[in-house]
Parts: C-alpha cells; structure tokens; sequence
C-alpha cells in the first residue's frame, strides 16, 4: 500500500477524477489479496473500478472466484522467485563469492564475472588520503569536503561537491 505513484492515484480517485483505475496485470494494485481487496472498497466507495488487462472474470461471484485464484498464483509465483533468488544469494556467499550490489562502493569495482571486488586504484588512492587527512590530520567531514573540492577532485557522484555524510561512511563503514 506505500508503493510509489499509489497516494496520487488516492487523491484522484478521492476528488472525484476517475472513473477506472488500468493497469497491466492484476498483481500491480496490490500484492497481497487483502489490499487489493480494500483498494477496490476504498475506490468503490467513490464509483471508481479497479480493472487490469489480465482481468479473467466480471463483477458475478464466478469471475471474483476466477479472479482471486488468479490473484493467489501469481503470489505463489513471487514467493518462488523470491526464495530461489535467496537460495542463489546464499549459495554466492557459501562459496565466497559477493552478491553485487548495483553500484560498488567508492574505491571499488565488480570484476567481469560481478561476483568479487577489485580496487580502484585511482578512487583508493582518494580513499587512503581521506583517512590520512582524517586520522593523522584530525580533519573534519567538512575540511575534508573543502580541500578535495578545491583540489577539483571528482567525489563520488562525480560531481564537484562532496557530501560531507560520504565522510563518516567512508571511515566507519566495513567496507
């Protein structure tokens, strides 16, 4: 129910500005039966219908049934790729392998095969002077955002700011 885009179709459905709610398959409303269930109260209360192009039944008890059923399979089936893809998760960690996470963190990057890291050596190189700056000198997050800015070194984002919360990150982190 806090999925993204849901408030704003509340809102309209709400003032009156939509008679049908589309979408693609069923299972994009809601993932659990139960919400589905009150969304479609919810917006009926103001003469709006929950429809979907995979829609299998109408409003008789029939096509509620074949509907619902429909609903529980395609739950069946998020459950059954979701623990597949944890068996594969932990098989990866079992032998010692990463789980890549979308983008490497600062200093590191995936090798071909995306399942260990290697050094950046040109960002570590970054890393290793943020931490002599930070131990040895006693810098603060925002000293040391100062001196790599106005060294025109490029931060994580690639931008010229660096966020000073990439500090604390960077030297307490575990990485």
């Amino acid at each position: 129910m806090e999925r993204p885009g849901i408030g704003w179709v509340r809102e309209l459905v709400g003032a009156g500005r939509v008679s049908t709610v589309l979408t693609q398959n069923r299972d994009r409303f809601a993932h659990e039966s139960a919400s589905l269930f009150y969304l479609r109260e919810a917006f009926g209360q103001y003469g709006c219908k929950l429809r979907a192009l995979n829609d299998r039944g109408d409003d008789s008890p029939e096509g509620q049934l074949t509907d619902g059923i429909l609903d529980q399979i395609a739950r069946f089936e998020r459950l059954k790729m979701a623990e597949g893809s944890r068996r594969g998760k932990l098989r990866k960690a079992r032998d010692g392998k990463i789980v890549a996470p979308h983008t490497p963190r600062y200093g590191f990057k995936l090798n071909a095969a995306r399942d260990a890291y290697k050094a950046n050596e040109a960002e570590m190189e970054v890393v290793r002077r943020i931490f002599r700056m930070a131990g040895a000198e006693g810098r603060t997050p925002s000293s040391l955002a100062r001196v790599l800015e106005k060294q025109g070194v490029p931060s994580c984002e690639g931008t010229k700011r660096w966020a000073r919360t990439f500090f604390r990150a960077c030297i307490l982190d575990d990485v």
